[in-house]
């Protein structure tokens, strides 16, 4: 189909993306596993146009959109969006050649924060100076409408009022799975000091068919 028709062809976001300069960010977004965010073509089809999490994101009309997606100071996802061309009586989301649900929700979702724990070996969340012993904190989370919910855990020392997103490189490797359900705290981050102590984590909720973002409460690492 021609630029400006009904469908979402292969030709039209060529033709887009000719308007789009790419923009590299190390800004730890959400859905960017190495931290690097990209200005991306998206197609909003007329029903995608009225979902509220979409014109929350500023994708609010029918047609292409040049998107990307940065993490402020704190923590929180930030949307810059500019519209790029309009199509006449755009058709839905079934005419959609790529996948960008994610980003542009085919339909409203929500994310259910059921619970934030403590988990083991202490569910106070207790270390000692020197301990072998690993914590681990898990969280409980749903999203309707068929989607996946997506982890990303933070830190906020006590020192800062930023929030850090977590990576495996963070405080040598002392994390691991911050992109999932279940955070585990290597003993190595407190084997020869208490420079972990008052140390708080939250994770940031997300899903890959574009529900609203969520914060969980948050919790305290504490020397005991």
């Amino acid at each position: 189909m021609s630029l400006y028709g009904r469908t979402d062809s292969a030709t039209d976001i060529t033709k887009a993306e000719r308007t789009v300069v790419q923009d590299t960010l190390n800004d730890g977004s959400v859905g960017d596993p190495d931290g690097v965010s990209e200005k991306q073509v998206l197609f909003i089809d007329e029903t995608e146009a009225q979902l509220a999490q979409n014109i929350a994101r500023g994708l609010n009309s029918p047609g292409y959109w040049s998107y990307f997606e940065y993490t402020d100071s704190s923590g929180e996802t930030r949307h810059k969006a500019e519209y790029l061309m309009a199509l006449a009586d755009a058709d839905t989301n079934a005419n959609e050649t790529q996948s960008d649900d994610q980003y542009a929700a085919d339909v409203a979702a929500t994310i259910s924060f059921a619970s934030i724990d403590w988990t083991s070996p202490d569910v106070n969340g207790d270390f000692v100076v020197g301990d072998g012993v690993q914590i681990q904190a898990t969280v409980a989370a749903t999203v309707s409408g068929g989607g996946t919910v997506l982890y990303e855990w933070q830190r906020r020392s006590p020192s800062s009022g930023r929030w850090t997103r977590i990576t495996a490189t963070l405080d040598d490797a002392s994390y691991v799975g911050f992109n999932t359900n279940v955070l585990t705290i290597q003993a190595g981050l407190w084997a020869t000091d208490a420079t972990a102590d008052g140390y708080e984590y939250r994770v940031k909720l997300n899903s890959d068919n574009g529900a609203d973002e969520v914060f969980s409460t948050i919790l305290t690492l504490t020397e005991a």
